[in-house]
């Protein structure tokens, strides 16, 4: 007798293959569903050796290239206004870094200098009613003009500004480790004749210049320090991501965000009693996924946003596992994938798998990236594709892969993948059809008297 099939769906092992609903399999490999048809899913196209064993991969706009790395990296590329240097933003899990015109790469931190000495010119200060309090601080600029956090104070010194001979003069501090770029030193100051009791700009002088003699009048000093609360991303911190003009990042249990447009400049942090897994840029705010409970830290920007806890106790279990989707941000956690819109926490997977069935495919192990409206999985012993939308799940039998980077000038996701015993770089679903399967749920049958049950199943190399 004839079956009909009008609609083809994914597995949902949850269910008892005799409960299944029509349109959903007990065996989906390989398959993809596109305006209503069960197609196939391509192989990688191979496009490029991979040197050594990377295990991450980007995509440099820049230079039109792929950059592959030994450890994990998180790169950026922060707006900035007039960025004529196309500063990229990464982290290596040594120390963040930046580099321009994909070259020249520096510490993203501009360390925060030690005072040097001040010393006061001989001149008149018999008169107190003529003396000026003024103290001194000063901070490192780099190559790039990218200004440093400002060194504590100096002592304050008393000087008389209606004396032509007068002047202070102020040492440059000792030289720090020189694996920033450096580029020049600026000089600040307060003083009570100028109206102003915060650091003001003084001047600059060159890197390899030792002193500066300061003879600024009070009443001439008008830019006040801006860097004064700055500070650096800590070594080995990791998870780049840009929300609005602020750059954010992790450590251990602790988030720190940047100046808004000044994105190596960190004077904000947050705790969390959790260990931070990863961090997703929302529409409200930045995703904190943990390996507790999920947190938002609500905002438009670093300088205004609060810790939101999730009403959510569905951890994160891999931070390879995220993904941004955009308006939504998907992670592995321990009942299934989950899928976080603004505040909002949802198990996408609820109906698809319980308890038994979803560590069968090793949530802590789990890479996933974006693939057109996909997301991909690949764990220890598989891979696999969902769509969030239709809820459509399909296991894949394809290379092992160990990194990814979506290349926007082709529209494009490139992979690290094994060929072999050959790391490569290769383009996902580019390459040639792959066989697929398709098994039906177990059907009765009732006919002339007689009762059972069968399943049914296609192998297909081109889809229906």
């Amino acid at each position: 007798m004839p079956i009909m099939q009008e609609k083809f769906g994914g597995i949902a092992p949850k269910i008892s293959p005799k409960k299944l609903p029509e349109h959903l399999a007990q065996k989906a490999e390989n398959c993809r569903w596109q305006g209503g048809k069960l197609e196939p899913v391509a192989g990688i196209l191979d496009k490029q050796d991979a040197t050594g064993t990377p295990l991450s991969l980007y995509y440099d706009q820049i230079t039109n290239t792929y950059i592959t790395n030994l450890t994990s990296r998180s790169y950026v590329r922060p707006f900035l206004a007039g960025d004529t240097y196309k500063f990229t933003y990464y982290t290596n899990g040594v120390k963040p870094k930046l580099y321009a015109f994909g070259d020249n790469h520096f510490d993203l931190t501009i360390p925060r200098p030690t005072m040097g000495s001040i010393t006061v010119a001989t001149h008149d200060v018999s008169d107190p009613l003529t003396l000026v309090q003024m103290s001194y601080a000063v901070a490192w600029v780099d190559g790039y003009g990218r200004l440093g956090p400002l060194s504590g104070p100096s002592s304050i010194v008393s000087v008389n500004p209606d004396d032509p001979l007068w002047s202070v003069t102020v040492a440059k501090p000792g030289n720090p480790p020189l694996s920033w770029n450096p580029g020049s030193w600026r000089i600040y100051r307060t003083s009570t004749g100028s109206g102003s009791t915060e650091f003001q700009y003084v001047g600059d002088e060159a890197f390899a210049t030792a002193l500066h003699t300061d003879t600024t009048a009070p009443d001439s000093l008008f830019e006040v320090a801006e860097s004064d609360l700055w500070e650096g991303l800590p070594d080995f911190a990791e998870g780049l991501t840009l929300n609005g003009s602020s750059l954010f990042a992790f450590t251990d249990n602790e988030v720190f965000g940047s100046e808004a447009h000044i994105p190596h400049g960190f004077p904000y942090s947050w705790g969390f009693q959790e260990k931070v897994m990863g961090l997703v840029s929302l529409s409200g705010g930045v995703l904190v996924l943990t390996d507790g409970r999920p947190y938002l830290l609500a905002g438009s920007e670093a300088v205004n946003m609060q810790v939101l806890p999730l009403e959510s106790s569905d951890v994160c279990l891999s931070t390879e596992s995220i993904v941004d989707f955009g308006s939504m941000a998907i992670y592995s956690s321990t009942n299934g994938l989950i899928g976080v819109m603004g505040a909002k926490v949802v198990n996408l997977t609820n109906d698809l798998f319980d308890k038994e069935s979803w560590p069968l495919f090793n949530p802590k192990t789990i890479l996933g990236f974006q693939y057109e409206n996909l997301y991909i999985g690949v764990h220890e012993t598989g891979a696999f594709s969902f769509d969030p939308l239709t809820k459509d799940f399909s296991t894949l039998d394809i290379d092992k892969i160990h990194g990814w980077a979506y290349n926007p000038e082709e529209d494009q996701v490139a992979v690290l993948y094994d060929l072999g015993v050959d790391r490569r770089v290769g383009l996902f679903n580019e390459g040639a059809p792959l066989t697929f399967t398709w098994h039906s749920r177990i059907e009765a049958l009732r006919s002339r008297g007689l009762t059972g049950s069968m399943s049914w199943g296609s192998l297909n190399r081109w889809g229906w």
